[in-house]
């Protein structure tokens, strides 16, 4: 399997990474600010300080560093460096760091990407029982942002909104997930290999609130995100390149990758119950 079955959502991450970084160029504010955040409070809090010392000498000569703005022959780097300053100018009162006592990178990221709301999935799909990329792919299935047909027929991209697993019923994410035959049955006979019986709708949430012991919650939680993962390959695998697999050759595959990350599952069980179960679960 390929990466290019799997259409990451560019606009997404992109814009993902556009909140954290507020006005700023993403490489100016994501990847460089730990060491210019700091430089920026070097030069309130730090007037000994060598490169401070050069810093006043030669570009700001007496200016206020709150209000001051670079020439237009200065570098680029301490034009950089005043753009994070701007960008953090709330944050500074009266050249003090208001979050804390003092500054701090990890104070300065929180600072600049805000408090976000708390979800109840977040542990479930950002585990280290689920692998990487199923954990990615069912992040944004979560929130509901694949660019599934529904949204690409409302943009003018695609001709029609069926789904094109089962062809009944326009293709949202509760229905492709949730509610779509060929992932219903997936679902099932992987569910009757874990000896579970399969809810009506939401099933991770159910998964969730089930009076379950860790070991089993994970489990189950894992396997989940590995049918969506290939309920989501399949799904691409028929729009774009016209084939579909029967879903008991699918469920083999999804076995044999449960199976293997068995492995690493045993290694972090600490009751022998648990263990046994899940060996004898998937041998």
């Amino acid at each position: 399997m390929h990466i290019s079955h799997y259409p990451v959502q560019g606009m997404l991450v992109t814009n993902e990474l556009r909140l954290a970084a507020r006005p700023l160029a993403i490489s100016t504010v994501t990847f460089f600010p730990r060491g210019i955040r700091k430089l920026v409070w070097w030069v309130y809090v730090k007037p000994d300080s060598l490169w401070v010392k050069w810093v006043n000498h030669v570009y700001l000569q007496g200016d206020n560093w709150a209000s001051y703005k670079p020439k237009s022959d200065a570098t680029w780097s301490w034009k950089a460096i005043r753009r994070v300053k701007e960008l953090f100018a709330d944050a500074y009162q009266g050249g003090q760091w208001s979050q804390s006592a003092s500054y701090s990178v990890t104070s300065g990221y929180n600072w600049i990407r805000k408090p976000q709301p708390q979800v109840s999935w977040a542990k479930y799909i950002w585990n280290s029982w689920c692998i990487p990329k199923h954990s990615f792919i069912n992040w944004l299935i979560a929130r509901e942002t694949l660019l599934l047909k529904d949204r690409l027929f409302g943009l003018g991209i695609a001709t029609d909104d069926l789904c094109v697993l089962s062809g009944l019923s326009a293709e949202t994410h509760s229905h492709l997930f949730q509610q779509c035959v060929y992932t219903q049955l997936l679902m099932s006979k992987l569910m009757k290999l874990l000896n579970i019986r399969l809810p009506g709708t939401d099933l991770l949430n159910w998964v969730q609130k089930k009076p379950w012991n860790k070991t089993k919650k994970l489990v189950v939680n894992a396997s989940v995100q590995a049918c969506w993962y290939v309920v989501w390959h399949q799904r691409n695998c028929a729009r774009l390149e016209l084939r579909l697999r029967h879903p008991d050759d699918v469920l083999k595959d999804v076995f044999g990758v449960l199976k293997i990350r068995s492995e690493f599952w045993c290694t972090c069980i600490k009751k022998r119950r648990d263990w046994y179960w899940v060996k004898s679960l998937l041998d």
